[in-house]
């Protein structure tokens, strides 16, 4: 049965999803391509039985996972590669059974690493900390040079010449 929706394109038993294609058995999903059995995904292709995942790709019975691509089993999961049973994992390669690592690789079982470098748990939380500040000190800066980029092209090259 095709969506009630005209924006949908060849989906078949979905329901409430919008600008999708090509899925099938698929819940208020939103600009998902060749999705089966998937619920509240953004911007996904090829997904299987995932939930609330944004911008993943080939990922299979994920959950809350943001731009991760061929990673199975996995939740909370960001910016991870090929990564299986994994939870709460930002930017790793080709972990199994990981919890609670950041820019790892090839990791099997471990909690709490860095840059495949074990940390107790007070370590990794004190570095996920400080990497969450730099990025909002980042971010600051960014919205300040956009203001200033808006200035300047609001009102000329205001300091030009100075």
């Amino acid at each position: 049965m095709k969506h009630q929706d005209d924006r949908n394109t060849l989906c078949k038993d979905c329901s409430g999803c919008k600008s999708c294609s090509f899925c099938s058995d698929c819940t208020s999903c939103l600009f998902c391509q060749n999705c089966t059995k998937c619920k509240d995904c953004l911007l996904s292709t090829n997904c299987e039985n995932c939930t609330n995942c944004k911008h993943c790709h080939f990922c299979t019975n994920c959950e809350n996972c943001k731009d991760c691509y061929l990673c199975t089993n996995c939740e909370n999961c960001k910016d991870c590669k090929d990564c299986k049973d994994c939870n709460d994992c930002t930017n790793c390669e080709n972990c199994k059974g990981c919890k609670d690592c950041t820019y790892c690789q090839d990791l099997t079982g471990k909690q709490y690493c860095y840059e495949n470098k074990q940390l107790t748990k007070e370590e990794y939380e004190g570095k996920m900390e400080k990497l969450k500040n730099k990025q909002n000190e980042l971010e600051e800066e960014r919205k300040e040079r956009k203001g200033k980029k808006a200035m300047e092209n609001k009102y000329g090259d205001w300091d030009k010449g100075k």
